[in-house]
């Protein structure tokens, strides 16, 4: 088990037991069990992985829940026992495909905790957060970021081209934020990687969070996520942008003992009828997010073309390519 899960289930563990809320927002399947082997707690994730509803995830035997997911390519009973006493197992073959999980264990004061992985052909397939009808709730497979669960930047070009088009043949206006978390290395650099993804995760549901019914936010990569807002003034969207700037300013995000301050920086762009393409529109949304850090970090920039602050990030950025 990777020494950051560790940390994570230790500090949450010493910390009032507070481990179902650290362990919902890691990007791979967990499980705790109690000192019979009994599931306490299974995070989404290993909730679909193993085929449990959110409310009846608890009480189940972990061998069980495994017996019914896999081909018997090896004993459940077994390989719940090895990882009891510490060992690592691997080589339980997912039922109609070759994908594998792999399971890794490490002690709690009452139990232990299971990072179950999904290694093989059938992963994608196997894991995907799925809706009340069934399909992707994000969109296919191919729109969606595998750490978030959200669209990637792919899934949004493609409803960013459906509000360019309205908004060209009708009076309606959107908008499009692009928002870019201040000094992300820094936590990578301290905390590890690891932290990093979480955090990710954790401001992703953020921003979901925050957005009203019908409005879109996406991981673009990196650090860098877009939001599009439908049916909105500029102001309307500016409002949304400090909004959503003081939501993770006041986020007080903490790994392994250490404290780290959170706030991004944020550009918005109207989508009118002057708006003639989905490239044209993050363009003027990437230069107005460097505005705004320019400015200080920790604020939003509109984009207006005859902005002096425009034109020269714009002269620049010809220079840059000259």
């Amino acid at each position: 088990m990777k020494p950051e899960l560790r940390s994570v289930i230790a500090e949450s563990a010493d910390t009032g037991g507070q481990a179902e809320q650290a362990l919902s927002v890691l990007p791979l399947a967990v499980v705790t069990l109690d000192s019979q082997g009994l599931v306490q707690y299974a995070n989404q994730a290993a909730q679909q992985l193993l085929g449990l509803e959110a409310e009846s995830a608890g009480g189940h035997r972990l061998a069980d829940l495994l017996r019914a997911q896999v081909a018997s390519t090896e004993n459940p009973d077994a390989a719940v026992a090895a990882l009891q006493n510490g060992l690592t197992v691997s080589g339980l073959s997912l039922r109609g495909g070759d994908a594998v999980i792999h399971l890794q264990v490490a002690p709690l004061s009452s139990g232990w905790v299971v990072s179950l992985s999904v290694v093989g052909s059938n992963q994608a397939s196997t894991i995907n957060p799925t809706n009340s009808n069934g399909t992707a709730a994000h969109g296919t497979d191919s729109e969606r970021d595998a750490l978030t669960g959200l669209l990637n930047r792919e899934g949004l070009v493609r409803r960013m081209e459906a509000l360019v088009s309205d908004a060209g043949g009708s009076c309606r206006t959107h908008a499009f934020l692009m928002l870019d978390l201040d000094e992300f290395k820094l936590i990578n650099d301290l905390s590890g990687h690891y932290a990093g993804d979480v955090l990710l995760k954790q401001l992703g549901e953020l921003l979901d969070a925050e957005l009203h019914t019908g409005d879109i936010v996406a991981r673009l990569g990196g650090d860098e996520f877009g939001v599009l807002l439908s049916n909105v003034e500029g102001n309307e969207a500016a409002s949304v942008a400090r909004r959503l700037l003081a939501c993770i300013e006041k986020t007080q995000y903490s790994w392994d003992g250490r404290i780290h301050a959170v706030s991004a920086s944020i550009g918005v762009v109207p989508i009118d009828e002057k708006s003639l393409s989905t490239k044209r529109v993050i363009s003027q949304a990437d230069t107005a997010l460097y505005a705004a850090k320019d400015a200080g970090r920790n604020r939003f920039h509109v984009f207006r073309p005859g902005d002096q602050e425009m034109l020269r990030r714009n002269s620049e950025m010809e220079w840059v390519g000259k």
